[in-house]
């Protein structure tokens, strides 16, 4: 809405003329009179008013942005997030980490007063390490990649405050200026590139676990299965009636790393990783193949610290679960084929499980050879 007022003009017959909303206004007496310039006065003074009243009007229908600081801000989101990401531990961990940073840089601030050089600070306390987890572990370093990943949880964390009416737009649109750190112009370090974990080095590292994280490796190793989706493998999902026909299972984990995006995962499980779950089979279909002592799931990071400590134990160098499942890739490639290898990893890009059933027959054969 614009506050201009109209122009005090002359007009063929003498008078003055104003133009306000489409219309013409003659004004009384002679064009530059006291009495033609008195009724423009009063005239502009009556706009003004009228302007100023629907001003206010539109202030008062405005929604108001409820003020928070960046700790109340992360707390709510962290709520929300719980719900949405349910599951899904690593994301939960990253974002807690990410509100625990906040908490400690800027924590008191009024969310709205965080800016991208705010943000340019946690950034590099991230790179640096140092702080202190919740827990009071202290953090190491994060590689450049982690580093990109967690300011990305940052601008969304107040992306979504935008949504809630408890951030600026304005602010998330300057937090969303802030560059990603680009290889080779950062001290940030890069990730290690992660490599096959050696069949040899497994069978020194199995003597030193539990019987259930030992058959969790096991069940990796055969299937190519991700270390969430062993932590989480249940019977849903599981159909066995393959096993009388072809001597495999075939299993569709309800819920995977790309579920979101709406791909496909067919896990076929071989002879031997059958042997390791059949005496293993739950009473309940929500009950995990692989429990901890308590009977709940084993998170990743259990899984992984486990094997860690094992190694150790073993006096051999460290290795994660990730790594079996890259052994697993280099073998059926070797012996399959590239495309093979994706299939059975589930890293196709195909969007259905038409195209998961229709690679079965050989994913089937890999199985019964290798799994």
């Amino acid at each position: 809405m614009s506050n201009r007022l109209p122009k005090y003009a002359r007009h063929a017959t003498g008078k003055a003329r104003v133009r306000y909303r489409g219309k013409d206004i003659y004004l009384p007496g002679a064009y530059g009179s006291a009495e033609s310039l008195a009724a423009y006065d009063r005239l502009c003074e009556q706009i003004r008013i009228e302007q100023a009243a629907k001003a206010a009007a539109a202030h008062a229908a405005r929604p108001t942005i409820t003020v928070c600081t960046v700790n109340q801000l992360a707390a709510r989101y962290l709520d929300h997030a719980r719900r949405y990401y349910a599951g899904n531990a690593a994301e939960i961990a990253h974002l807690t980490a990410v509100a625990r940073l906040l908490e400690l840089r800027h924590g008191q601030l009024p969310a709205d007063h965080f800016t991208p050089v705010l943000l340019d600070q946690v950034r590099q306390t991230m790179i640096d390490g140092g702080w202190r987890y919740a827990t009071g572990t202290i953090a190491d370093p994060w590689c450049r990649r982690t580093v990109n990943q967690c300011v990305r949880r940052i601008q969304r964390l107040f992306r979504w405050g935008v949504s809630k009416m408890l951030v600026r737009p304005d602010t998330v649109a300057a937090l969303e200026a802030l560059d990603p750190l680009h290889a080779g112009r950062t001290t940030a370090a890069e990730s290690e590139t992660v490599t096959p974990v050696p069949w040899e080095t497994v069978q020194t590292t199995l003597p030193q676990l539990g019987a259930t994280i030992a058959d969790m490796i096991l069940t990796q190793w055969y299937t190519g299965m991700r270390p969430g989706e062993v932590c989480r493998m249940t019977p849903t999902g599981l159909d066995v009636s393959h096993e009388a026909t072809d001597g495999v299972w075939l299993y569709r984990p309800p819920r995977h790393k790309n579920t979101w995006r709406n791909k496909a995962r067919l896990v076929v499980l071989g002879p031997r990783a059958i042997a390791i779950l059949k005496p293993r089979m739950p009473i309940s279909l929500e009950s995990p193949f692989f429990p901890t002592p308590n009977g709940s799931m084993y998170s990743t990071t259990t899984y992984r610290q486990a094997i860690r400590r094992a190694a150790t134990r073993a006096s051999i160098a460290a290795w994660h679960p990730h790594q079996i499942r890259h052994s697993k890739a280099t073998l059926v490639e070797q012996q399959f084929g590239r495309e093979a290898a994706a299939n059975v990893l589930g890293d196709t890009i195909e969007t259905t499980e038409v195209y998961a059933d229709r690679n079965l027959p050989q994913m089937i054969e890999i199985a019964r050879q290798i799994g």
